[in-house]
């Protein structure tokens, strides 16, 4: 039977469609969640496909048949990012307008462009936007630029859009890390957000500090936390920027130490708004061996190969350099299984003692696997270096 609502649509649009050119399926759009992929349907015919991005987790896009209510060529939505009125760089990204509480001082807010854009169920729509091969928008359909385009040119007010399936639960992609059984894998944090990770790390709240390449061979870091609760890293922000020779990163409190070449820095954000307040030089004189920072003796931050031991003082609020005792300090044990990455065979394998076995590996032949990490509450991220940037966090079931 024909439905009305449908052919109505295409004598409103005043398209000559006649009642047999209705009856033989003219103009749809299919979009299929499970593959991630939508298809334009035109006499019976798919004459285009494209792949696009549904809706994560948290934002799923509903399954169901609708009908294309409105288009806009230039369209913005209400999710946007900060951005410093006094250097026009990015402060934090993936912000929604609507339920943000939190402004920081001296930046304005800008809306994500979304052209192209079709509504088809409520504010969801299908529009140009960013495709990484999964789940990823907040429950729109994102394709990209030259097919939204072509999209939306061939569709018109009445469309039929048929959304049919169901993406993976977790928003993983579709070569998402696969693990040995009594594990789950999730991706939490990938490109373009991030680029070329070098180190992670987390502070007292959670978040998690990601050091990384930037442009003209510097480095910068950026801090990324979990907004609504779906374990992705969803809020974004730059931390420090044009860093030469950084080598490594320990939140300490509200602020964070930054080893860059011979110096110890200090960034702080004493109000814990997300505004770095104060950037302190701690040390200038380290030796060229000084490779990294982890926990010290005493609650010390420790600079590996330096022997130097710093610690922040409450009462003046700054880092000062500490002695230690070093009979304090536990020479770990060997822990009886180890993990190692394997980025040319893409896999990591888990060791013992005589014995390892292949622990997580992808579909991806561009996986690269690099470091493992032991984060917050036992779970395991693996660090993938390769141009997708990657980040993923394993857990027992």
């Amino acid at each position: 039977m024909l439905d009305l609502r449908y052919f109505s649509a295409l004598l409103v649009c005043g398209l000559g469609f006649s009642l047999g050119s209705a009856f033989a399926g003219s103009t749809w759009i299919h979009v299929d969640l499970e593959r991630q992929q939508a298809f334009l349907h035109k006499g019976g015919a798919i004459v285009m496909s494209t792949a696009i991005s549904s809706g994560k987790r948290s934002r799923p896009t509903r399954a169901g048949e609708f009908w294309i209510s409105q288009k806009i060529r230039n369209h913005y939505s209400y999710y946007g990012k900060f951005v410093s009125r006094k250097t026009g760089q990015v402060i934090a990204d993936d912000i929604n307008s609507k339920y943000n509480t939190w402004w920081p001082k001296g930046a304005y807010f800008k809306a994500d462009a979304i052209p192209y854009f079709m509504r088809f169920n409520g504010p969801i729509g299908i529009h140009a936007g960013e495709c990484p091969g999964y789940p990823a928008s907040h429950g729109c359909i994102r394709m990209p630029d030259l097919q939204a385009a072509a999209f939306f040119s061939q569709s018109y007010h009445g469309t039929k859009v048929v959304v049919s399936g169901w993406a993976d639960p977790d928003g993983r992609p579709v070569d998402s890390l696969r693990t040995m059984p009594g594990y789950r894998s999730q991706l939490v944090l990938a490109a373009p957000v991030v680029k070329a990770i070098q180190h992670i790390a987390w502070d007292y709240r959670g978040r998690v500090f990601v050091l990384e390449a930037d442009s003209d061979g510097l480095a910068r870091v950026t801090r990324h936390s979990d907004y609504d609760g779906d374990g992705v890293l969803d809020r974004h922000m730059i931390y420090a920027r044009g860093l030469k020779d950084a080598k490594g990163i320990f939140p300490e409190g509200k602020g964070l130490y930054v080893l860059v070449g011979k110096t110890l820095k200090w960034f702080a954000d004493g109000k814990v708004d997300g505004w770095v307040e104060t950037e302190v030089m701690v040390a200038d004189d380290l030796p060229g061996e000084a490779s990294g920072l982890c926990r010290g003796p005493d609650l010390s931050v420790e600079v590996k190969g330096a022997e130097r031991w710093y610690r922040h003082n409450a009462k003046s609020d700054r880092p000062e350099q500490v002695e230690v005792d070093l009979t304090k300090r536990l020479d770990p044990l060997l822990p009886e299984v180890t993990y190692r990455c394997d980025p040319d065979n893409g896999v990591v394998t888990r060791c013992g003692d005589g014995w390892e076995e292949v622990w997580a590996w992808s579909l991806d032949e561009h996986f690269a696997p690099t470091r493992h990490v032991v984060g917050p509450n036992g779970s395991h991220y693996v660090i993938d270096s390769s141009a997708q940037a990657r980040i993923y966090r394993v857990w027992a079931e």
